[in-house]
């Protein structure tokens, strides 16, 4: 074919796509157009989230191209929402627009009828670890370290790895929380059997040893296991979160995390109930969470991993633990019962108190 041929059919293959995509591209800017009025007329989304981190700073990103909503939001913990979320509706009163919570919160949620099957943004297909179902899409995890205060722990003696946790080093010189009690569960879960079975034997006897072995000061929450370990009131945080640990490290406290190789961490998520009293509001919201400037926002205020491939080189947990060299998965909540959970916060609580309570009789003694 002569060049003038050749450039006359380029010509012509791209005037057809143009031809094809201009309908297309007009049909989709007027659906949005349509949303967005709607939404102007509602006046605001309620979300009910789970220590919604950074709200203000989201929400501000949230208003610049959408200052006609008012953005409100209650924050509790994942229990407290789901039990009020499921009580509302049971009354025939439906607040929320938008939940966000552990995700361990949404199956009972669902259970109960009040969620709806959301068709979530295109681009979130491409996300890794996401239920088939549709009925919530997840966003992060929170991880599971060790941190330990750089001015007390030499560099030959930070754990390689979670065995080293049984040191007779850190006796009297750690600290742990009785919060996160699903621990046992989520190692139960690292360590499987080769069958996928959990192995509970491990967990138990592994945490078992270590508590015995470090005699660690039991505190309730994270942040006061941080203060513990910044101050240099003890060495290490046994079980620390990594975006309490991120977090206290941006702001030039002497910690560092452990590099133990591995991890997991729960997820978190966003779901949507049947009946919301402002459905245009919540289409923006939800497309703004899950873009990729919304959701940056979300993470790195939280200091919780992304989920998104697009985000994740510029998120600051994801980048903090490609640093570190640990490999880490999301633990897929919907493998949970709620007998394991039961079980697994029945011995963390059980253990930690039985320590605690033998300390305090030979105290009395």
């Amino acid at each position: 074919m002569a060049q003038g041929g050749i450039v006359r059919a380029v010509m012509f293959a791209f005037y057809v796509v143009l031809f094809l995509l201009v309908p297309f591209t007009s049909e989709r800017t007027l659906a949005q157009q349509d949303v967005i009025e709607k939404a102007k007329q509602e006046g605001e989304v309620v979300v009910w989230a789970h220590t919604f981190d950074g709200a203000d700073e989201f929400v501000k990103g949230f208003n610049k191209i959408h200052p006609y909503l008012k953005v409100k939001i209650w924050d509790g913990r994942t229990e407290e929402v789901v039990n009020k979320v499921i009580t509302e509706a049971k009354a025939g009163k439906f607040s929320p627009d938008v939940v966000i919570l552990s995700t361990r919160g949404y199956p009972e949620i669902h259970k109960a009828g009040i969620l709806q099957k959301y068709p979530w943004p295109e681009q979130t297909k491409r996300w890794p670890n996401q239920p088939a179902h549709g009925f919530w899409k997840i966003t992060a995890a929170s991880l599971r370290l060790p941190s330990y205060n750089t001015n007390l722990v030499r560099p030959a003696d930070v754990p390689k790895s979670w065995e080293d946790l049984k040191s007779p080093r850190w006796a009297g010189k750690s600290v742990i929380s009785s919060s996160g009690a699903d621990a046992p569960l989520l190692f139960a879960d690292l360590w499987k059997k080769p069958n996928g079975n959990l192995d509970w034997e491990r967990s138990f006897g592994f945490w078992s040893e270590v508590i015995k072995t470090a005699k660690p000061k039991t505190i309730r929450g994270f942040t006061a296991g941080f203060d513990a370990i910044a101050s240099g009131e003890v060495s290490i945080f046994l079980l620390s979160s990594v975006n309490s640990a991120v977090l206290f490290m941006e702001r030039g406290a002497p910690i560092k995390m452990a590099p133990v190789g591995r991890t997991m961490g729960s997820t978190w998520g966003i779901g949507i109930p049947k009946t919301i009293p402002h459905p245009n509001g919540t289409k923006l919201f939800v497309d703004y969470l899950l873009s990729e400037e919304g959701l940056l926002s979300y993470v790195n205020k939280a200091k919780v991993v992304a989920l998104d491939p697009a985000v994740v080189e510029r998120a600051d947990a994801n980048v903090a633990m490609k640093q570190l060299g640990v490999e880490w998965y999301p633990i897929d909540d919907e493998t949970r019962s709620d007998q394991d959970v039961t079980r697994a916060t029945r011995w963390w609580t059980t253990e930690l108190g039985m320590r605690r309570g033998k300390a305090d009789r030979k105290k009395k003694q």
